[in-house]
């Protein structure tokens, strides 16, 4: 079962609840996974906030930060037939 990733750490819903993706193509089992409930998600905003606050990100000029974008939408775009297709 893949757990959810929150706050850097892996774990099972809170709840213990998980639900199953299926293989567009085929309509069969692809995997089980965690479904979050609230506790998770207040976790996990929790977790976004405190990595905003304490990490590297907000102190990097807006120029610096400008740049990682772009490069990240490059890197999107040009993969973005590879990305269609794993979806």
């Amino acid at each position: 079962m893949e757990q959810l990733l929150v706050g850097g750490q892996r774990s099972a819903a809170r709840e213990g609840r998980t639900f199953e993706v299926l293989e567009p193509s085929t309509g069969r089992p692809l995997a089980e996974v965690a479904q979050a409930g609230p506790e998770d998600v207040d976790r996990a905003v929790a977790g976004a906030l405190r990595a905003f606050e304490e990490g590297t990100w907000p102190g990097t000029p807006a120029t610096v930060r400008g740049r990682v974008l772009a490069r990240a939408a490059t890197l999107l775009r040009d993969r973005a037939e590879d990305f269609a297709r794993v979806e």
